[in-house]
């Protein structure tokens, strides 16, 4: 009997937990991960569904997905899709999702920009709160969105995804277990 893939089943997203990339986490760790905390500001989203290490356990199903035959952790930059104002920043996300697994999740952000899909908690991804959100000390600042039922990880920042969140996410799993 041959393995066979199991395809997901992508729901339309609805406890989007936000976040603020900490300023230049590169090399903080010399060339070792970092926890995920360590990387990103989680904002506060004011709803049981985001606490009792709501993050944790997506992490935890985004590494047992992973793991899974056929499918890898991986950032995908998300063709025609840029940060508004700057052509050099393009939307990239992380997740273990196939292929059409991602196109599908990719339907549901173009819905989210457009304002047709609405979260538990607002979700600050639209066109107009990207583009108002250049301040990286203004409070409520967002540029890192996650789908805790998805298990997907997007912001605008590739460089930040690769090098940095997708080498810690089994470190950061194997911590949380106290491994």
């Amino acid at each position: 009997m041959q393995n066979q893939i199991i395809k997901r089943h992508i729901h339309a997203p609805y406890i989007v937990q936000t976040g603020s990339i900490k300023g230049n986490v590169f090399g903080l760790n010399f060339g070792l991960p970092l926890h995920i905390n360590q990387m990103i500001q989680w904002n506060y989203m004011g709803a049981a569904e985001y606490e009792f290490n709501a993050t944790g356990r997506s992490l935890e199903a985004m590494l047992a997905l992973s793991k899974e035959e056929g499918r890898q952790l991986q950032v995908r930059r998300v063709a025609g899709w840029y940060k508004p104002g700057n052509r050099h920043a393009r939307l990239v996300t992380l997740s273990a999702l196939d292929e059409f697994e991602h196109c599908e999740f990719v339907c549901y952000l173009t819905r989210m920009w457009d304002r047709k899909i609405d979260t538990k908690r607002p979700h600050r991804f639209t066109h107009s709160d990207v583009v108002s959100m250049t301040d990286r000390d203004r409070y409520g600042h967002t540029d890192l969105w996650w789908d805790l039922k998805n298990h997907v990880m997007w912001c605008f920042d590739h460089d930040f995804l690769e090098e940095s969140i997708k080498d810690s996410v089994e470190f950061t799993v194997k911590a949380m277990k106290g491994e």
